[in-house]
């Protein structure tokens, strides 16, 4: 399925709701493909827009974790990561509280920025807990930069798959989506913010089928630093 994008005067964004004259919400948009109707847009289920304003619903980390009104990518707030200086990563997570949680054959897709070269990008689901102590699968960006899927599994990491090294720009806005589905296959894609797809590949694992989830990273470098993430949804 596609996206209906506007472009807001210095990038392309994401449009969520489209609406008729009247101020209806549309919410689809179809093509027909010769014998039938095919939806090529529809909105996105929301796991997390951070237009509440707080982080309430998060454990871990969350001293190094705020939501902010200056840098976002859709909507009037994002949230925001203070990145600590000893190269150590920091988490919120999150598994009650949201008005929806990844499920297998679903796509959840997390929009990310990083502000220094160093940094890392991190989307975690199927978390067991909110609390410190990973427990679940996390897809992300290293410094690299390369995507990869990773898990923890009661303490120990385990990297499921990487990409080859790509690049990325600081201070601009980014996409991953993660598929995990029931057969136990789980695919990972990373996308600029027009829709270029710049890295994919798909593991197969049966630790965790359901859970919460979270945000990391860290400045490999051992420098503060800021990342931010926005607008996290079904698609």
């Amino acid at each position: 399925m596609g996206n209906v994008n506007r472009y807001s005067g210095s990038e392309w964004q994401e449009v969520n709701q489209i609406q008729t004259g009247d101020g209806s919400d549309i919410n689809a948009v179809k093509r027909w493909d010769g014998s039938q109707w095919v939806t090529v847009w529809s909105p996105v289920t929301v796991i997390d827009d951070f237009e509440d304003g707080d982080i309430s619903e998060y454990g871990s980390d969350t001293g190094q974790f705020t939501t902010q009104q200056s840098v976002v990518q859709h909507g009037s707030y994002a949230l925001e990561q203070s990145l600590t200086s000893d190269s150590n990563p920091t988490a919120i997570r999150s598994t009650a509280g949201l008005d929806h949680y990844l499920q297998e054959d679903e796509t959840a897709r997390v929009w990310f920025r990083r502000e220094e070269s160093g940094n890392t990008n991190t989307f975690e689901f199927f978390q067991q807990s909110d609390a410190n102590g990973e427990n679940g699968y996390k897809v992300f960006v290293d410094s690299g930069p390369k995507l990869k899927i990773a898990k923890v599994v009661s303490g120990t990491y385990s990297e499921l798959g990487s990409s080859n090294t790509a690049s990325i720009a600081t201070s601009t806005w980014n996409y991953l989506e993660v598929n995990p589905q029931s057969n136990d296959d789980i695919s990972a894609g990373w996308y600029r913010s027009d829709g270029t797809l710049v890295a994919s590949f798909t593991v197969t694992d049966t630790s965790f089928s359901s859970g919460g989830v979270g945000f990391a990273g860290k400045n490999v470098n051992g420098n503060a630093g800021t990342n931010y993430y926005d607008y996290v949804g079904i698609v």
